[in-house]
């Protein structure tokens, strides 16, 4: 495999690089677990694209399936509802793979209802391979994926006979990983009435090392606060600690005025005194509407956490540009000609227009890379 991915990096190839990382994945998860950098390069990727594509569910099932490995339960059962919502995607050459990541979540959740659904669907597969969409890796044994839905619904028997069916299967093609995850099964006889085990962890430090054990996976991190952080928070469960406790500092309790400087302080006198005058100068000349929208900032400026009292200069006149710079530190320079506020919808009017996050609907230049749907696009942008 380390050999594909020299090779595939040097032909700057994105289906080699895309193949290898699939790869990567099914036999980490055989193997116990899938390298954590992989996780999160392959979840960037999948996140992204599900923003524009929330339907395509071969690759919302791949977060089902980390979300499962971590022990998320609350997550794989979010991604569960969606793909299950979204019919469990388009019958093309990643379905069943889709559908055996829900066989796993079935297996998990023991639903025996959704199980009696998703076999109906893998029945007339039976005697096939479930394989990754762009063959970068077999999954398993369509009767295999049968027999775990046969124990969820209470069938044992009949799930027993397609487990062992696999496992003769697997051995007949030389595929060991996948004869060993199918007799565990065959041990385990997982079914609705199985209760999950309690998810224990462990976080220790030891010198400048924290050794980080969880469902029998230990990981060694070097020291960094973010960890010491976590350590913090783990040992008091069920407890509110404030962010000053993690700084290393004590609780620290303030007001909003805390946080208004002497310079924000200037800035709002010297608006409210210019807004006071603007009213002044509006009742003199009977400008009703411009009164009122001085009169409703000056009201939304009293109001501001943190401002300081409203100064009540009476209606004595002042220049409006006496305030100075400090007049702009809060409001940008977009008075009208005749010196006045424009209303907000005259400013909303003027306001530039910013292009969408939409698609433009063109088509990508030539020579371009158009990646399929599912899994195999949700994956090329890292490695574009």
């Amino acid at each position: 495999m380390h050999e594909a991915e020299r090779i595939g990096e040097q032909a700057g190839s994105n289906n080699a690089m895309l193949l290898t990382t699939t790869l990567r994945e099914w036999i980490g998860r055989a193997r116990g677990g899938i390298p954590a950098a992989l996780v999160e390069t392959v979840r960037t990727a999948i996140d992204g694209y599900l923003a524009g594509n929330p339907e395509v569910c071969s690759a919302r099932s791949v977060l089902l399936t980390f979300a499962i490995d971590a022990g998320d339960l609350a997550e794989a059962r979010r991604q569960l509802d969606l793909v299950t919502q979204f019919g469990f995607g388009d019958r093309d050459a990643e379905w069943l793979g889709t559908l055996w990541r829900v066989t796993e979540a079935c297996e998990l959740f023991g639903d025996a209802e959704l199980a009696a659904t998703v076999a109906g669907l893998l029945e007339p597969f039976e005697s096939r391979f479930a394989i990754d969409g762009i063959g970068a890796a077999v999954i398993g044994a369509v009767g295999e994926a049968l027999g775990v839905l046969d124990l969820v619904r209470g069938q044992r028997r009949e799930g027993e006979v397609r487990l062992q069916r696999a496992i003769e299967r697997y051995e007949d093609i030389g595929a060991p990983l996948l004869a060993t995850r199918a007799r565990d099964r065959l041990t385990t006889k997982a079914g609705p009435a199985t209760a999950s085990p309690p998810e224990r962890g462990s976080l220790a430090r030891e010198g400048d090392v924290w050794a980080l054990v969880y469902r029998g996976r230990e990981v060694r991190l070097r020291d960094a606060k973010g960890l010491r952080d976590l350590a913090s928070l783990l040992s008091q469960p069920n407890h509110e600690m404030h962010v000053s406790e993690l700084t290393g500092g004590g609780v620290v309790i303030g007001t909003p005025v805390d946080a208004i400087d002497d310079d924000a302080k200037a800035a709002y006198r010297a608006r409210i005194a210019e807004l006071e005058a603007e009213v002044a100068e509006a009742d003199d000349a009977h400008d009703l509407d411009r009164a009122s929208r001085a009169r409703e900032e000056l009201e939304a400026s009293a109001g501001v956490p943190g401002a300081p009292p409203t100064p009540r200069s009476g209606r004595g006149r002042r220049s409006r540009h006496g305030s100075g710079t400090s007049s702009t530190a809060l409001r940008p320079s977009t008075r009208t000609s005749a010196g006045t506020w424009p209303s907000p919808s005259a400013r909303a009017r003027s306001a530039p227009t910013l292009p969408t996050a939409r698609s433009s609907g063109k088509s990508p230049p030539d020579g371009a890379v158009r990646p399929r749907s599912g899994i195999a696009r949700s994956l090329l942008t890292p490695f574009s």
